[in-house]
């Protein structure tokens, strides 16, 4: 296996916070507002080290990377994990076309530090986080914010076949906390690698299903605020203060974003905190990054069905 790249901008002397992330090219931009959002928001008593699993993001991406995240003016380290070889996954169904939603299960594996927070590309954090690194996880090897339940899940009609209740616990696992040590001493890679590939065509949310499948009821609850989603259909008041995460397509950087994603506004705001211009990094920049509109379109025509739906009835979607 390659050797992680590693780059230091920090005094080895205070308590680690580690953060984690997976991404591909077509994601570097939300990386980079996930990223340095995060990063602003940890006490400065701890080191913070900083991982990223990155599939097709060659030496001048993580060389951007580096100098966006030098630019949130703190010390942290930065190590460049070493992807998996897809092929592990090729039985089980892909996401957006992609293995990518897969990598966060192997960084586990990856990760020397006893725990480390994992969030994926479209969130920012606007809450303090410090205190996850040393809250009391109570033996479970992972926590979750639990948002839902079995029988309203997308996969509800699987997971009740599974011997699951319609009221049993069900999360996003865009926000993931890790104990690596559990994880390794409850065997929670080789089971979930079993169980997507005992039912490969039933992981309609990739690894979340399987997450949900076999830890619902086994995790550690997160507090709310830890996953707040943002989605493109239902517009909630806003807690002052958490991780957003923008749920649903099209994503605020998509193509029309801003039009269709209610809370394209707040993702924009951290995008300009971060000192990133609007077009910087953009992936549809690139005609190879318009695959990406087939699969998400879909998306556009729920939210146009959505909004038809409420000017119909006459309600007001703000």
């Amino acid at each position: 296996m390659t050797s992680p790249l590693i780059h230091r901008m920090m005094e080895p002397s205070k308590p680690v916070f580690a953060l984690a992330f997976c991404s591909d090219r077509y994601m570097e931009l939300p990386l980079l507002v996930a990223a340095t959002s995060a990063m602003k928001h940890i006490s400065t008593n701890f080191d913070v080290h900083v991982y990223l699993l990155l599939s097709s993001i060659g030496q001048k991406g993580v060389a951007r990377i580096r100098k966006v995240l030098d630019r949130v003016g703190r010390q942290y380290s930065l190590t460049i994990l070493p992807p998996p070889d897809d092929a592990i996954f090729h039985s089980f169904r892909p996401f957006y076309g992609t293995y990518t939603a897969y990598y966060r299960l192997v960084l586990p594996d990856l990760i020397p530090d006893d725990r480390f927070l994992y969030l994926d590309t479209d969130t920012v954090t606007g809450t303090d986080l410090s205190r996850l690194a040393t809250i009391d996880m109570q033996g479970y090897a992972m926590g979750f914010v639990v948002q839902g339940k079995m029988g309203t899940a997308l996969e509800k009609k699987f997971f009740l076949e599974l011997g699951h209740g319609r009221e049993d616990p069900a999360f996003n696992s865009g926000v993931m906390l890790v104990d690596s040590k559990q994880w390794k001493a409850q065997q929670c890679f080789p089971r979930l690698m079993e169980f997507c590939r005992k039912y490969p065509d039933a992981l309609l949310a990739a690894d979340q299903t399987a997450l949900n499948a076999l830890f619902s009821r086994s995790c550690f609850r997160l507090d709310p605020q830890f996953n707040v989603r943002l989605s493109t259909f239902v517009r909630d008041d806003l807690p002052a203060e958490g991780i957003y995460h923008f749920v649903d397509s099209p994503k605020p950087w998509d193509i029309f974003g801003n039009l269709f994603h209610p809370y394209s506004r707040i993702w924009n705001e951290y995008r300009k905190s971060a000192g990133i211009g609007v077009l910087t990094l953009n992936p549809y920049i690139e005609p190879s990054a318009w695959w990406r509109l087939p699969r998400i379109f879909g998306g556009y025509l729920r939210v146009v069905r959505w909004r038809f739906e409420l000017m119909r009835s006459g309600r007001n979607s703000a």
